[in-house]
């Protein structure tokens, strides 16, 4: 089993499968935060930064949340304006078939993923309010290839001098080993080759079931943890707020710092950008990456919020 990434991109009203979201990030940006239009990738119009996507425009927006009510099914939340969800991530086989099926769920409203394969699903099992919340499903890794099952917001723009705020709420189910498990991407878009990988600040659980943060998929960049002694470890089978905070800066004067159920884990300072002109274009959330390769992991995620002002 591979894994296989299927982005959704909706335009017009109408909605087509891109496997990869062709965006150039290259772009520089000057000390005050304005950006230089660099490829064509973005616009800066009246002091908004637009995402060049064809013959069109449209807008990023830092500020976005979701409780996950007003819809009754996984393809609902994938609209045809944008203003909710862009794509998800799922394993499955490396067939067209299987690639085809994924591709149309999301149109025909039926993702019925492969019995025991990676899943995700709007359910009421859990939730932290209201009455619905999403789940995720990640086999264990196999190989070397991480196992994930993830939902990601694109047409965010945060750059250099930015600060960045989040918060959601996070439900492990058991108590296995949760070791390399990947809870939260800020990441850059993956076009030049460069940022193939989508590199960018990753919040993951630790050994010790301490949670951490890595620059990943860069070759530069410390992991921040948790003060030695003073360790909390992440709870199961309980909601748990994870709240975030970033200053981004391809230096050291880059902050992150990260709060669990009210309590500061993280305050770190470092650098929390690959480069002065990365652009983060889109946010993962969920089960991002399941590197154990022992256990499988079970996960649900509610009232999440970003945006570029305190939350």
């Amino acid at each position: 089993m591979r894994k296989k990434t299927i982005f959704i991109s909706i335009s017009l009203g109408t909605i087509c499968l891109v496997l990869l979201f062709f965006l150039a990030v290259k772009n520089e940006y000057s000390p005050n935060g304005a950006a230089k239009d660099y490829e064509g990738a973005y616009k800066i119009i009246n002091n908004k930064i637009y995402l060049v996507d064809g013959n069109n425009l449209v807008l990023t927006t830092n500020d976005f949340k979701d409780g996950f009510e007003n819809a009754s099914d996984l393809p609902a939340l994938f609209l045809p304006d944008l203003s909710r969800w862009h794509s998800f991530t799922a394993e499955t086989d490396d067939s067209n078939e299987e690639i085809q099926r994924l591709t149309i769920c999301i149109i025909t409203r039926d993702c019925d993923f492969p019995k025991g394969g990676n899943a995700l699903e709007l359910t009421s099992e859990k939730s932290h309010s209201g009455q619905k919340a999403l789940k995720f499903y990640a086999a264990p890794a196999q190989g070397k290839t991480a196992s994930k099952a993830s939902i990601t917001r694109q047409l965010t723009a945060f750059v250099k001098g930015d600060d960045v705020y989040f918060s959601g709420w996070y439900y492990l189910v058991g108590a296995t080993d949760a070791r390399d498990v990947f809870l939260w991407d800020l990441e850059a878009e993956p076009t030049a080759f460069y940022y193939r990988g989508s590199p960018g600040r990753r919040l993951y659980i630790q050994e010790g079931a301490y949670l951490a943060s890595d620059l990943g998929k860069w070759f530069s960049g410390q992991v921040f943890r948790q003060a030695r002694g003073k360790e909390v470890i992440f709870p199961r089978d309980t909601w748990t707020n994870i709240k975030i905070h970033l200053y981004l800066s391809e230096g050291q004067n880059g902050v992150m710092e990260v709060w669990q159920d009210g309590v500061k884990v993280l305050d770190a300072k470092g650098q929390t950008l690959p480069e002065a002109k990365t652009v983060y274009g889109h946010i993962e959330l969920g089960i991002t990456a399941n590197g154990n390769t022992k256990y499988s992991q079970t996960l649900y995620l509610d009232d999440i919020a970003i945006s570029d002002h305190p939350l």
